[in-house]
């Protein structure tokens, strides 16, 4: 009996198969597939649907715990530490004295630095009188050869219509006496001579103005060299102390010992420092002898010898790499400077030869044109003989002569407005570079006062003072220890400030781009410490930059914390970000095949069914992951199609 059922339970499920392939065969041919109708009755299926639910995942991401009422204190001088009058959990107040240093000026150190400080400040207000000078000398010559330029063109005008006029009376005199031609020619020949005087006077004045040219050049020259004497002798002076190693007490600036230097200078190569001190001790003695570029090359080659020294000096308790450092730095930083001097004296020695070719050049071609002038002048008295020959000849093609006249003038006076224009556009151009360079120095002069006003301030500042009321959460210092103004003394925490009003505690964190758009303000964020995951907080974002940062592609984001957590300022934290992936899971019975294709069914609002290719991502025979360009409202059909 059994066996019977089990025979009609199989024949009837291929019954069923069969009809439904069928049914499927003729359904899958339209898209969209309508619903049925039977026996004339229309009547709506009914399936079974679920929703496809969006796949997230989470992101877990290091942040950091901030303290935005917290302040660092630092040093206003390179000092060592005398006292520290308060430590960590202290409460101090505004204007406190937090530690003691030890006083500036030792072996006139501080001394030394104010007049080092000093003598730049004359230095450069020296090389601002130049600047001044110099501006106005050229100034005054542009102004002359504006001037020239504009006689010239008076001169010019002048003479053409004097010869104009001449013209246009030979035109209305065309049948004139032999008297009034040859008068006519006479004019003109005097009017040639004239130019000849004009030419004769413009290369007079060419010669004087070359000489004052020549000594202003020459004078700049004398400057420059004075100025690179005197950087030469100032850095000689400066280096003296680092072949002693800083011992001020035992310098001879006047003749360098021998036997001293030996006794703090310990250079591992032995050679060097012999080399060294044999050519400082020569430079010492006969520098007064030598030629400026000769002194120029010595003082260089000591430096690069002193440099060398120094990097095989032993180091030392008192002898620290620090202070070897700072010694290479300051020697480098002198080279930097006399080829800077020796450049700007090199600049005045080439501008001079060039002044002298262009004045030459500018004499030869007056001289030129006095010659031409003079052959002009030939060549109309030759024409007075001719015309006292042909004096009965009538004057022919004088409108012509005359137009051709006209058009000369309008060309000649042209072409001199426009040299006229370029001189007096080159005058503004050259005040403008001038007062540029003059603005330069006047900055540098600024510069410089206010390291002689720092090193003024810095030789009395003897305190750490508090500009914060707080309690101190940080010390940095130690007793008898050297500090520096780059190096934090104390830090401060309960310090008002404006970031404190908003929240004194946040944290902030870095999300990287392609996260940034599953973050938005006022947003919940959960935290977690690094060390102890069960232990979670719930914060909000107020702040997100609006900017990706360029080296790590990430934005900052802020969030407020409840003024009640009581964490470790720079704390690290962790979050779990979950953030939602183009994937989809839905039951794996709602996918059917089709050919080579996986496809499912979906229901619109219409009552009608749609079908969709889809991508599976995996599939554990309950549910299937699967990718789709569709969103999750869409109805998928969970039944087989033929159920009602």
């Amino acid at each position: 009996m059994k066996n019977k059922k089990r025979i009609y339970f199989i024949w009837i499920m291929i019954l069923i198969i069969i009809i439904w392939s069928m049914v499927y065969a003729s359904n899958s041919s339209t898209n969209p597939i309508q619903t049925q109708v039977s026996d004339k009755k229309t009547t709506k299926k009914v399936y079974e649907h679920t929703f496809p639910e969006q796949i997230t995942k989470k992101d877990f991401l290091k942040w950091e715990f901030v303290l935005n009422d917290v302040a660092s204190i630092y040093p206003r001088r390179e000092a060592l530490v005398k006292d520290i009058l308060f430590d960590i959990w202290d409460e101090v107040k505004v204007w406190d004295t937090l530690a003691i240093l030890f006083e500036a000026g030792v072996s006139g150190e501080a001394d030394s630095k104010i007049n080092l400080k000093n003598t730049q400040v004359s230095t450069k207000n020296k090389l601002l009188w130049d600047f001044k000078n110099v501006k106005e000398a050229k100034i005054a010559e542009t102004d002359a050869k504006i001037a020239e330029k504009e006689i010239i063109i008076k001169e010019t005008i002048k003479n053409y219509d004097i010869k104009i006029l001449q013209l246009e009376n030979l035109i209305k005199n065309k049948n004139s006496s032999e008297d009034s031609s040859v008068i006519s020619f006479e004019s003109q020949v005097s009017v040639e001579e004239k130019n000849l005087e004009l030419l004769q006077k413009n290369l007079e004045n060419a010669l004087s103005t070359n000489d004052e040219k020549l000594y202003e050049s020459e004078n700049n020259i004398k400057q420059k060299e004075d100025l690179l004497n005197s950087k030469i002798e100032e850095y000689f002076y400066n280096i003296i102390p680092i072949f002693y190693l800083g011992k001020n007490s035992f310098i001879d600036y006047e003749m360098i010992n021998t036997y001293d230097i030996s006794e703090y200078l310990w250079a591992k190569n032995i050679s060097y420092r012999n080399d060294l001190l044999g050519k400082a001790i020569i430079f010492q003695t006969s520098r007064d002898t030598l030629k400026t570029i000769d002194k120029y090359k010595n003082l260089i080659e000591i430096n690069n010898l002193l440099i060398k020294v120094l990097k095989n000096t032993i180091i030392s308790v008192n002898i620290t790499e620090s202070t070897i450092s700072n010694y290479i730095s300051t020697i480098n930083s002198y080279n930097s400077m006399l080829l800077s001097q020796k450049e700007n004296y090199d600049d005045a020695r080439n501008t001079h030869n060039i002044l002298i070719r262009s004045e030459d050049e500018k004499i030869q071609n007056l001289e030129k044109q006095i010659i031409k002038q003079e052959e002009i002048i030939n060549m109309k008295k030759s024409s007075l003989l001719v015309v006292n020959t042909w004096k009965t000849e009538k004057i022919e093609n004088l409108d012509f002569e005359l137009d051709k006249l006209k058009l000369e003038k309008s060309l000649q006076i042209e072409k001199l407005k426009a040299e006229l224009k370029t001189l007096i556009s080159w005058k503004s151009l050259l005040i403008a570079n001038e007062d540029k360079g003059i603005t330069g120095m006047l900055s540098e002069i600024q510069v410089a006062k206010a390291d002689l006003n720092r090193e003024f301030v810095s030789s009395w500042d003897y305190k750490i003072i508090s500009p914060f009321s707080g309690v101190i959460s940080k010390r940095s210092l130690k007793i008898w220890e050297k500090i520096s103004p780059s190096m934090e003394a104390f830090r401060i925490t309960w310090v008002e400030n404006s970031l404190s009003k908003i929240t004194k505690k946040e944290v902030k964190f870095y999300v990287p781009e392609n996260l940034k758009n599953n973050l938005s303000l006022n947003k919940e964020i959960s935290f977690s410490l690094l060390d102890n995951e069960n232990t979670s907080f719930t914060w909000t974002i107020y702040r997100i930059s609006p900017e990706i940062d360029e080296k790590t592609f990430s934005i900052i984001v802020q969030a407020k914390v409840d003024e009640n957590v009581l964490l470790p300022n720079k704390s690290t934290l962790k979050v779990n970000l979950e953030t939602k992936e183009s994937i989809y899971k839905i039951p794996s019975k709602s996918i059917y095949n089709k050919s080579d294709k996986k496809i499912m069914y979906y229901k619109k609002d219409n009552w009608k069914l749609w079908i969709k290719e889809i991508n599976i991502i995996s599939d554990d025979w309950e549910y299937t992951l699967i990718t789709w360009d569709f969103d999750d409202t869409l109805k998928v059909v969970t039944t087989p199609i033929f159920i009602k």
